[in-house]
């Protein structure tokens, strides 16, 4: 996994400075001539990855939206409309089936978040599979996230969508997207009552 921070750090502190410029050319470094996948939200944290990803390895980047119908009225569109023309293979994947299923009957937030976060890394294995020759995973992540979701030494405030719901078998690899109107659904999720919130 593409990690920049690392080789930015001089002892205890983190040197910030021309900060883009550093993080493209460690990437550059890292990745040589390898291909970078990510998987891409359209929320800041992966689009900041994705653009930095972009300019450091133009043409290498394969970036997958997993397209979970969980999100705002035409944000799908919207995302893709962004995306699709940059330097990098911009995959759309259509899952809102798969991911309503999944949700059928479910109503607790939390059992929500972790359903729709093991369902993303199914779709994305999936997808990730079907393309050859891939070295790296990038993944735009903030910390916090991780905190807040829980660890051996913190309690859970909440799963987030790139640490909540991953399956045992998947504990290096995880989801991004986030959970988008599926918490905000109030009871089990339906296609009207998505509708009505987005």
């Amino acid at each position: 996994m593409i990690n920049p921070y690392e080789a930015l750090r001089t002892g205890d502190d983190l040197d910030i400075g021309d900060y883009e410029s550093q993080v493209i050319k460690v990437i550059k470094d890292q990745v040589g001539a390898g291909q970078v996948l990510l998987a891409l939200s359209g929320g800041v944290d992966s689009s900041v990855c994705a653009a930095l990803l972009a300019k450091a390895v133009p043409g290498k980047l394969h970036c997958i939206f997993v397209d979970h119908g969980l999100m705002r009225l035409d944000e799908g569109d919207e995302v893709e409309t962004v995306f699709k023309d940059r330097e990098l293979n911009f995959i759309r994947v259509n899952a809102e089936d798969r991911f309503l299923a999944r949700l059928a009957g479910v109503t607790d937030p939390e059992a929500k978040r972790k359903a729709i976060g093991e369902e993303f890394i199914r779709v994305f294995e999936e997808e990730a599979g079907k393309l050859q020759s891939v070295d790296y995973l990038g993944q735009g992540t903030i910390y916090p996230d991780v905190l807040e979701s829980g660890s051996v030494d913190s309690a859970t405030i909440k799963s987030h969508h790139n640490v909540g719901g991953l399956p045992d078998d998947m504990v290096y690899r995880q989801p991004f997207p986030g959970p988008g109107l599926g918490v905000r659904c109030l009871g089990a999720i339906t296609p009207e009552r998505l509708e009505a919130v987005s």
